[in-house]
């Protein structure tokens, strides 16, 4: 049996993920950029949400693009996990490459020691190292607990065989695997029966309209460019309860009673 962990960007998600029986939140903003550090009041509203229920962990990543980090970047990444930790983050997860691609060793092993005594977890900047496989020892010896990865692929299902043999050294490591990418209600089964990975992590999300009344016409968008349409700033995203629950069944995961018991909380909106 594998568990679930959720990717989510706000509470109404991690309200979603507790409902459908994931055992672990990986809070972030910019999903869009594939993950961002949090804000303070954000981490606190949901461990005030779920946090008595569910193992809250926060993303720490400054911008969108590479892991490259420069001296200004590392210091925010450092402050931003020391505020995490005291503010009672149940873990954090980092991700920092050196310009060859590689685990940025030593200020991964800094981060870790900010840390302390939370686990981290390393996050999918591992997809795009050197070498995935090699990389896990080096993950442990900065002091990693945990690697988030799609195997070096765009998606769990095809990065599968890498995953495995990542698996296989992680538990010579006493690391624990998530497989993550593209993870969903279809394919959940088949990637924890082939990798072998204890943890799946997905986002799960469904598209629900907002409650606005007021549109302008023609519509301001928000942001860059992206693909737009009337409805674009008037669409939310967030985790699914039954995508969730679904998920966790397909991983043999049976409801707990701290799932079922929020099934009746639900916020209508």
């Amino acid at each position: 049996m594998a568990k679930l962990e959720v990717c989510i960007d706000s509470v109404r998600s991690a309200r979603a993920a507790l409902s459908g029986g994931a055992v672990r939140v990986e809070l972030c903003a910019g999903l869009t950029d594939g993950g961002l550090s949090p804000s303070p009041g954000l981490l606190k509203t949901v461990l005030a949400a779920v946090g008595h229920k569910l193992e809250v962990v926060a993303m720490i990543r400054p911008r969108p693009g590479d892991f490259l980090y420069d001296a200004d970047e590392c210091a925010a990444m450092l402050a931003d996990v020391e505020a995490f930790r005291d503010a009672g983050a149940h873990g954090v997860v980092v991700g920092a490459l050196t310009s060859e691609g590689r685990v940025d060793k030593a200020f991964v092993k800094m981060l870790v020691e900010t840390a302390q005594p939370l686990p981290v977890t390393f996050h999918r900047a591992i997809d795009v190292c050197l070498d995935p496989v090699a990389a896990v020892q080096d993950c442990a010896e900065a002091g990693v607990k945990r690697i988030l990865t799609s195997g070096g692929r765009a998606t769990a299902l095809e990065g599968a065989d890498t995953i495995a043999r990542m698996v296989e050294t992680a538990q010579a490591c006493n690391l624990e695997v998530i497989a993550a990418g593209g993870v969903d209600e279809t394919n959940a089964r088949a990637i924890r029966d082939s990798t072998r990975c204890p943890f799946l992590h997905g986002t799960l999300r469904s598209t629900f309209p907002s409650m606005m009344q007021h549109r302008r016409d023609p519509p301001v968008y928000m942001g860059a460019e992206k693909a737009n349409t009337p409805a674009t700033e008037y669409s939310l995203r967030f985790a699914d309860p039954g995508r969730v629950e679904a998920v966790a069944a397909a991983l043999g995961q049976p409801p707990s009673p701290a799932a079922q018991s929020s099934r009746g909380a639900q916020p209508v909106l």
